[in-house]
């Protein structure tokens, strides 16, 4: 009789047992798919997160290049060089439009650019009669009466003098026509928060653009171009 009770106890307690064994099995799946759960909600919340850091930096990045590119589109062909404008500003000044600010926006965000320009003027000096006639060319004059001869190069300026004795020519070098070369410094930073000096000090983008100017038949005039304004361009670096 006591044998078999004793076989009974085992046989309820092996039971008991193995209860117990499978509600820790269970417990152990729901808490790994709870950890499960719970890792691609983080991992959703962080893509989104990371999505939305990426696409705010590259509406700040496309911005800065957009009016980057405005500024020394604008900055070729209207120097704004007059009185209050970028020559030699500090700190620099508006680099398009009539006024500051010069701002793009890309996808809500506003970037502006400030520009200051130096000037290096060659070779101003002009003919003395500020008249086209066979002593000027495009890119070189003569002093009258010489004639400018186109064919040799450089271009030559020939003087033919006749004389009871007979015809003498001489030549000598024709003159360069002035022309002017603007060195345009260019900041670009986020519009908010920021003043043109607070760019200067600390931009986010700055880019030079060298810009040739041919003033042909008239001195160099700083306000405007006399003939053609950024007929040459060369850019530097761009630098984040």
């Amino acid at each position: 009789m006591v044998s078999g009770m004793n076989a009974f106890k085992k046989i309820t307690l092996r039971k008991q047992d193995d209860a117990g064994y499978s509600v820790l099995v269970v417990m152990g799946f729901v808490l790994l798919l709870a950890s499960a759960i719970l890792y691609t909600g983080y991992q959703i919340q962080s893509d989104t997160m990371n999505g939305q850091s990426l696409s705010a930096t590259s509406a700040r990045h496309d911005a800065l290049t957009a009016v980057a590119a405005a500024a020394v589109q604008s900055m070729r062909y209207a120097p704004l060089i007059g009185s209050g404008q970028t020559l030699d500003a500090s700190p620099p000044s508006y680099c398009f439009g009539s006024s500051a600010p010069s701002s793009v926006t890309v996808n809500s965000f506003t970037a502006t650019a400030y520009c200051s320009t130096t000037l290096t003027t060659y070779a101003s000096a002009t003919d003395s009669d500020s008249t086209t006639g066979a002593n000027e060319g495009s890119e070189y004059y003569c002093t009258s009466p010489a004639v400018l001869d186109t064919s040799t190069s450089p271009p030559t300026c020939v003087t033919t003098t006749t004389t009871s004795t007979g015809t003498t020519t001489t030549s000598t070098a024709a003159l360069p026509i002035g022309y002017t070369t603007r060195h345009v410094t260019l900041y670009a930073c986020a519009s908010s928060g920021n003043t043109a000096s607070s760019c200067a000090a600390n931009p986010e983008l700055t880019v030079t653009a060298t810009f040739t100017d041919d003033q042909q038949d008239t001195a160099t005039n700083t306000t405007n171009c006399a003939a053609v304004c950024g007929y040459a361009e060369t850019l530097g670096e761009w630098k984040w």
